[in-house]
């Protein structure tokens, strides 16, 4: 039996076939274990709940022949949980150097030979390295692995491990020989009975819904605001075609979908690329580049005011990843992602919400009801005043960036359709042009108006250009009302969007994000308070 045979009959539900792979990886996975915690007891314990762990989430592991890399992570995980959870509460962070008091009491003799004092010192030194040089010493002199069979096993580079065997091998000088000794680790009499005996307790585990958890765990977090944006799509029924709320709707699970699916393959790809430095910072700057060039996009056409809030959430969001960077306990973790979904009941977002709940291209067939009501004189007013109207305008949900200022006057983007990329698309796009004089000219693109027909049908849609030209018109209308001194109330309804829905502060999503993500913040607050107490 090989491992991929080993997990695949342990996922058919016989549980016996994981035993083949605890007799495999006990050995090794103690001795790093040991190496981590310097405590054999502790480290049988974290031992057996990494196993444990494994089998539970076995389901959850896509590629098979990864399993001994993947093993190690849980390790690596719970060793960090345990030493600034459990040793740090229980022991006080006792010192490397009166370890082996302790150790001499554990029923594996070999850690009575750090009672002498030049084991003493070796152990001194050793607790002078971080914890995976010390997981690669006891791997390479413990359990007699070559650097190429531990990176293997680790999920490491070679050069990851010669890198560490070095630093090791300088901070202990010429008695790094000496771990020979005490680190020829041998699994516990009991240890496998307990391993098998807690898989068994556990049950039969299989491949199937668990290992869609994941999948299904980011649909329910992103359905509940998709379902809410999919109500408001509802509200403008009898404002606009019955093609478009369809329309919205289907780009609502789309757009859910290719959230999960950037979610679920963020962390493969992470581990494809590997931990080294050379490789993890060019694509971190690239990836932090590519979300600035949004955001500073996407705030173009945001008042202070909103602009402030969005700059916080950033920030926010900036903090939350240095904190989990740090790998802290779960608990802190969570109160941290609590505090700043509560947060959202200040900091809600009204521009970007006004993205969502107002379909792309609804707001059309209002305007052209009222273009050529009544004749409509352009108002000149000064260029300052410009960005404040298309501000108005963004947060109506008519308009987006990218926003260019150009010698007559500002040019903005339509939003007459949604599409994928339309965050950093830059051309190609129907635009708004506004000027001093105060007239408003629309250019409409050949397949923005195609996708505007599929819904209006020809006999209710002008000509392209008459579009362009009765949109236009009724933006200068709206222009005009500005000018005056018409607050954003009044310039909708100048616009002829009076009855529509696009007051952001009535629609679902603003509920949403105002008052439900903060309790459900304050609820998370809570458990993790909880938690605390407990651990």
């Amino acid at each position: 039996m090989d491992e991929r045979e080993a997990i695949e009959r342990t996922l058919g539900g016989e549980g016996e076939a994981f035993g083949f792979l605890v007799t495999r990886f006990q050995t090794r996975l103690y001795a790093a274990a040991l190496a981590r915690v310097y405590d054999p007891q502790d480290a049988q314990d974290l031992v057996q709940e990494t196993f444990l762990r494994a089998y539970t989430r076995l389901p959850m592991l896509r590629n098979r022949e990864r399993f001994a890399p993947w093993l190690f992570m849980i390790l690596r995980r719970l060793s960090l949980d345990f030493m600034r959870g459990k040793w740090r509460k229980e022991q006080g962070g006792r010192s490397m150097e009166t370890l082996h008091d302790v150790a001499g009491t554990s029923a594996d003799p070999r850690p009575n030979i750090a009672a002498k004092d030049a084991t003493t010192r070796l152990w001194t030194l050793v607790g002078q390295l971080d914890e995976n040089s010390r997981e690669a010493l006891s791997l390479y002199y413990g359990q007699q692995m070559n650097v190429a069979e531990i990176a293997e096993l680790t999920g490491m580079r070679e050069s990851a491990v010669k890198m560490r065997l070095k630093k090791a091998r300088t901070i202990l000088g010429g008695r790094a020989a000496e771990l020979q000794g005490f680190w020829s680790v041998a699994p516990m009499p009991v240890f496998s009975a307990d391993i098998m005996a807690a898989v068994k307790a556990v049950g039969p585990v299989k491949a199937g819904a668990a290992a869609l958890s994941p999948v299904l765990g980011w649909f329910a977090f992103l359905a509940v605001p998709g379902w809410f944006l999919g109500k408001d799509a509802e509200r403008w029924r009898g404002h606009a075609p019955a093609g478009m709320e369809r329309q919205t709707k289907r780009n609502i699970v789309r757009s859910i979908v290719l959230c999960v699916a950037v979610f679920l393959a963020a962390p493969p790809l992470t581990r494809l690329l590997g931990h080294d430095p050379r490789i993890m910072v060019p694509y971190l700057v690239v990836a932090l580049a590519f979300l600035a060039a949004i955001f500073w996009r996407e705030i173009a056409l945001v008042s202070p005011r909103e602009k402030a809030k969005q700059f916080i959430n950033a920030g926010c969001v900036i903090l939350l990843f240095v904190v989990m960077a740090f790998n802290p306990p779960k608990y802190c973790v969570m109160a941290c992602f609590g505090g700043f979904m509560a947060m959202q009941y200040f900091l809600v977002n009204k521009a970007g919400l006004a993205q969502g709940a107002v379909m792309p291209g609804c707001w059309v067939a209002p305007l052209l009801q009222r273009a050529g009501a009544a004749e409509c004189l352009p108002a000149p007013l000064e260029r300052a005043r410009l960005r404040p109207w298309l501000t108005m305008l963004h947060e109506l949900g008519l308009v987006a960036p990218p926003c260019k200022t150009e010698a007559g006057g500002i040019r903005v983007r339509l939003r007459l359709r949604s599409y994928i990329g339309e965050k950093m698309a830059r051309g190609g796009n129907s635009s708004l042009h506004v000027d001093a004089r105060g007239v408003a000219t629309c250019s409409i693109t050949p397949r923005d108006y195609v996708a505007l027909a599929q819904h209006f049908g020809n006999d209710e849609l002008p000509a392209r250009r008459e579009l362009g030209a009765k949109l236009g018109e009724s933006f200068t209308r709206g222009l005009n009302a500005y000018a005056q001194g018409a607050d954003k109330t009044a310039v909708a309804e100048a616009l002829g969007l009076g009855d529509c829905p696009v007051n952001v502060t009535k629609t679902h999503i603003y509920l949403v994000n105002k008052y439900l993500f903060p309790l459900v913040g304050i609820l998370i607050i809570a458990v993790s308070v909880a938690l605390c107490f407990v651990r």
